[in-house]
């Protein structure tokens, strides 16, 4: 009979922390999803949503203040978002506000985003289209990285391969640096230019030098 008893009071404990871990769950999940407080609905048309799923968060001014309840494929190149928002921040979005698609940090999951609209512009209704922003796809940024990456390498490849070339005497240019007696010739052509320009400074300084010897002797005549 005791034990009977003691059986029946572990199953009723066991019963009673079951149904409060069911509660907390659904207060959290309810308080995540907006259940329990009042929402307005806001719909956004995107081309293309990035993975974006219903149940993913909105956020304005940095808080998270909804979530995405229903995704749908209005055509071929327009997708409808409808947002469940807290009906407190409602007289901070206003109808020029716009949303756009991002992510919890870099590889975090995807969320909608709006921004803060003008002052003077009135706030949102229920159920408005808002204007929408077009989301980086982080495929096409990954494309374009490797696109640069391949380009660099060849670039560094064909510099490797004319250095090389160069190295040894081939093509025109090679040719010029390797060929000894036309870099002599130029060493030759140096110095030659070189000797003209000290041979030049020489007779300008001999000249200048008989002009002042002639200008002396007429000057102190007329002093005379």
């Amino acid at each position: 009979m005791e034990k009977e008893r003691r059986s029946q009071i572990k199953t009723g404990v066991f019963v009673l922390l079951g149904l409060g871990l069911f509660i907390g769950l659904v207060y959290i999940l309810g308080s995540r999803q907006n259940l329990f407080g009042g929402t307005f609905k806001v719909v956004c048309v995107f081309k293309n949503v990035g993975g974006l799923q219903a149940g993913n968060n909105v956020r304005f001014a940095g808080i998270n203040v909804g979530t995405v309840t229903n995704i749908s494929i209005l055509n071929d190149t327009s997708v409808q978002v409808v947002l469940s928002v807290d009906e407190k921040v409602r007289k901070h979005i206003k109808k020029d506000s716009k949303a756009s698609i991002g992510s919890e940090g870099l590889m975090g999951n995807k969320l909608v985003t709006i921004t803060n609209g003008s002052y003077a512009s009135e706030q949102i209704e229920d159920g408005e289209v808002l204007l929408t922003i077009k989301p980086v796809d982080m495929e096409d940024v990954m494309v374009s990285i490797k696109e640069v990456s391949d380009n660099a390498a060849e670039l560094t490849a064909n510099l490797s391969d004319i250095s090389e070339k160069i190295k040894n005497g081939e093509g025109t240019i090679g040719a010029l640096m390797t060929d000894k007696t036309l870099i002599n010739n130029v060493n030759s052509a140096i110095v030659s230019i070189d000797d003209a320009a000290s041979s030049f400074d020489r007779n300008m300084d001999a000249l200048s030098k008989t002009f002042l010897f002639r200008k002396q002797p007429q000057e102190e005549e007329k002093k005379k």
